[in-house]
């Protein structure tokens, strides 16, 4: 996927989806940094709602999680 622009409150969402999960299932920034095979500052740096990176890190850090990430748009039924 190689999405180019990306606004910075799609990114903030994802993260907020991310922190969520992570909350409910109990997962530390440090057993995903483990599963991202990364040190967790890297995990913290990546979490910050001032996050500048792509929107794939994101992604990725989603799959790393069992998360499949979808954005759609449909028709609004006007019947």
């Amino acid at each position: 996927m190689n999405i180019k622009h990306t606004s910075p409150a799609t990114k903030r969402l994802l993260i907020s989806m991310i922190e969520d999960y992570m909350k409910k299932e109990r997962i530390t920034r440090s057993e995903l940094a483990k599963k991202l095979g990364v040190h967790r500052s890297y995990v913290t740096r990546v979490l910050k709602e001032d996050f500048s990176g792509t929107i794939e890190t994101l992604l990725g850090v989603a799959k790393a999680l069992g998360l499949e990430v979808k954005f759609y748009a449909k028709p609004i039924d006007n019947k």
